[in-house]
């Protein structure tokens, strides 16, 4: 459904409306893939500004994962959002994790709603 037809419907509602508007808090983690992959399924558009985690294969993350504290682990569903200095342009980003041995990701996860 698109935002248009959420109000639209909304508008036609009875009673009170609540609107809940919450930002992602980002963190940064730190990834050394040595001679390991990534280890991560990643969906994307050319045009995308961030790099979504759709699945977290052996490798390097998987690593990390089992070393950070639960809060910290990049889970499927979380955006990666820079990597190093790059942002907004996700087919860099993915290269640049492709390429380097070492990088710092920038990532958030949607936060969970409260009714």
């Amino acid at each position: 459904t698109s935002c248009a037809a959420m109000l639209l419907q909304a508008k036609g509602c009875k009673g009170t409306l609540k609107i809940q508007v919450v930002r992602p808090k980002p963190w940064v983690v730190k990834i050394v893939k040595g001679d390991k992959p990534f280890g991560a399924g990643l969906i994307y558009q050319n045009d995308s500004t961030s790099v979504g985690i759709q699945e977290v294969r052996e490798g390097a993350l998987k690593d990390y994962n089992a070393r950070a504290r639960p809060e910290l682990q990049l889970l499927i569903g979380d955006s990666i959002l820079k990597v190093n200095s790059i942002a907004g342009a996700a087919q860099q980003m993915v290269e640049t994790m492709r390429t380097l041995t070492e990088f710092e990701l920038t990532c958030t996860r949607a936060p969970k709603l409260t009714p």
